[in-house]
């Protein structure tokens, strides 16, 4: 008996260790810079650039959802339990603002690839969804940015627990979307804003439409989320078989079905019913363009 339990005593250590080393392997994942090339950017801060990327920072990339109403940050952004606390950063020259660490060539690549200005990564950053995003486009969000008022908030770091950083350490918690990117994929041109399949295309990825309900539309659980967050619907065309356009744009306008249903707020309405009509009808097209799937196959 006493071997026994000499031999679970040793093994208890040994799980001990090992865990310890993922927690270890974790942390200094999170902390370790990844190398990503700066882009050169050409930003004009002209009104027209300004109304445009307020837009986009507001409308189609919802950058408000993870920063603030005003950009001053959130805390938190995201709680993910006992795995650690996420808080969005105040993006104003306020202070507690991080705007000013960065150029602006450092500040596009934060938004296309999800690490900070020293290459460190950013938690919960989708840059996945803005990894082509076109230059005029990324240079019209961050001229808006740079124009923001100031904001004196200063936001706490996040904080990853051991066992969150145990969890990432094993590959099981993917809250770096700077280690699932191809940093080496290149922006897209500029866009031609017309209700074509191309640009509902466009404002779908950028928008983070494909990113919560799939490539392929068809939803179910979105990768990354806690576990009591509701997965996705079936936006291919299997899943809105029997939609109309005009029900596709009041559930983007109004947030209800065409039985009148309510749809979930982690649905944004509120922000995409500020879409203009040829967005809207863009990213229809776009939906209807796409092979019918079942439900889950993202």
């Amino acid at each position: 008996m006493k071997i026994a339990f000499r031999f679970l005593g040793i093994f208890a250590l040994i799980l001990v260790a090992v865990a310890g080393g993922f927690v270890l392997k974790g942390g200094r994942g999170l902390r370790q810079p990844r190398e990503v090339a700066l882009r050169p950017l050409t930003v004009v801060t002209d009104s027209a650039a300004l109304v445009r990327g307020e837009h986009l920072a507001r409308v189609i990339m919802k950058c408000v959802d993870c920063h603030g109403s005003d950009f001053g940050g959130m805390d938190p952004m995201a709680d993910a339990g006992p795995l650690g606390i996420v808080r969005g950063p105040n993006l104003t020259a306020g202070e507690g603002g991080v705007i000013a660490r960065y150029d602006d060539a450092a500040l596009a690549r934060a938004i296309r690839h999800g690490v900070k200005f020293d290459g460190t990564p950013i938690l919960i950053m989708p840059a996945g969804a803005y990894l082509t995003a076109s230059d005029p486009d990324v240079a019209a969000v961050v001229a808006y940015l740079r124009s923001l008022p100031r904001v004196d908030r200063v936001i706490p770091q996040s904080n990853i627990t051991a066992l969150g950083r145990f969890l990432y350490g094993v590959g099981q918690f993917p809250i770096v979307e700077a280690d699932l990117v191809d940093h080496s994929v290149e922006p897209l041109p500029p866009m031609v804003a017309a209700p074509t399949i191309e640009y509902g295309k466009y404002l779908a990825d950028i928008g983070g439409c494909t990113g919560c309900h799939g490539p392929g539309l068809s939803g179910g659980k979105i990768p990354g989320t806690p576990p009591d967050w509701k997965p996705a619907t079936n936006i291919s065309p299997e899943g809105l078989k029997g939609w109309t356009e005009a029900d596709f744009v009041r559930a983007l306008k109004e947030g209800v079905r065409p039985n009148g249903t309510p749809i979930d707020t982690l649905m944004p309405w509120r922000v995409t019913r500020r879409m203009d009509s040829t967005e809207m009808r863009a990213v229809w097209l776009f939906v209807q363009s796409m092979p019918p799937k079942a439900y889950g196959g993202r």
